[in-house]
């Protein structure tokens, strides 16, 4: 039976979810075709391990027919059963509203397409999240902000020690301009999977059951660390340059931006870790290539950067002058 003879040819569904241990991230709706239903449904629907969370499928105006929508799995992360859904949910003719439960028995990520007896299209998509803990969770999102806040704090002690000075003697302009091309590169491809939807369609063709890996403290700490790199370029500019290793000295290099560096590196990694284990998916540490690396990179050259400072070379090999 076609779709144009018993419904209006814009219907609009709305999933919202309520309950306890959900979370979910909606979308616009979109456009729809004549004669077709068009489902606006969250994006992912994020659930703690054991908990359910109530779904409620909404029209803006009741039916003169039953409206039957199905919900087809496509993608399960493991051969196990990880949330409980029904086959389909039935909206009776004469109401606007019909609601169902889904509830979490196993950490994992399941997909899945939402279907209507008035069309064959494939509907839109929700990606279910189980989670190991919902604190975990929190506690990752605030070592994410813990991260952002020690690595972006840790260009400042270099601008102050620069500008107290009035000289950049000891600080490389080589090792600036090459943090300046990897936070371009990183802020590039933050924004591009944050906020940029044709490249967002892209990761999710190439992985299409696959978790974002990036978050927003990511987007504004690769955004202003460029910044501040920038500042710190025209420092470099206006004052004569010279490097650690010819002087034998770490005089004029700023340990407070090398410890703070170091601890926003752990924090980086540590998230990471977290939101790996949270969901069962370590490939998210490489997910985000560009993080991860600098994060490991940065550990690497800060140990090297404070055995410098505090092991080789902790007495001067010249006198200041004053």
């Amino acid at each position: 039976m076609r779709a144009g003879r018993l419904f209006p040819p814009v219907l609009l569904l709305t999933l919202v979810l309520l309950g306890r241990g959900g979370h979910c991230t909606a979308i616009p709706a979109r456009a729809q075709a004549d004669g077709v239903i068009v489902l606006s449904v969250p994006r992912v629907v994020s659930l703690e391990n054991g908990s359910s969370t109530n779904v409620t499928i909404s029209l803006r105006a009741p039916l003169n027919e039953t409206l039957v929508v199905t919900l087809n799995i496509t993608h399960s992360s493991k051969h196990g059963t990880i949330v409980e859904l029904p086959d389909e949910v039935q909206l009776p003719a004469g109401h606007t509203k019909a609601g169902f439960q889904v509830k979490a028995d196993d950490v994992g990520q399941v997909t899945v397409y939402l279907y209507t007896s008035n069309s064959n299209l494939t509907g839109p998509r929700i990606q279910f999240q189980v989670i190991h803990s919902i604190i975990v969770k929190y506690a990752d999102q605030v070592i994410g902000w813990i991260y952002f806040l020690a690595w972006s704090i840790s260009f400042y002690p270099q601008l102050y020690e620069n500008w107290r000075r009035k000289s950049v003697v000891g600080l490389s302009f080589d090792f600036i301009a090459l943090n300046l091309t990897g936070f371009i590169a990183y802020s590039v491809f933050n924004v591009g999977l944050f906020w940029i939807p044709l490249i967002k369609e892209e990761f999710l063709l190439s992985y299409p059951n696959g978790v974002n890996p990036v978050a927003i403290n990511d987007v504004f700490f690769s955004l202003h660390a460029v910044a501040l790199t920038l500042l710190t370029i025209i420092q470099c500019c206006i004052y004569e340059a010279y490097m650690n290793f010819r002087r034998k000295s770490t005089e004029g290099w700023s340990i407070g931006n090398v410890l703070l560096d170091f601890v926003g590196g752990s924090f980086s990694l540590l998230q990471m870790f977290l939101q790996s284990y949270n969901n069962d998916q370590w490939k998210l540490i490489f997910g985000d290539p560009t993080k991860f690396g600098l994060g490991v990179f940065s550990i690497i050259f800060d140990i090297v950067f404070m055995v410098q400072h505090y092991c080789l070379y902790r007495r001067q090999g010249y006198e200041p002058c004053e």
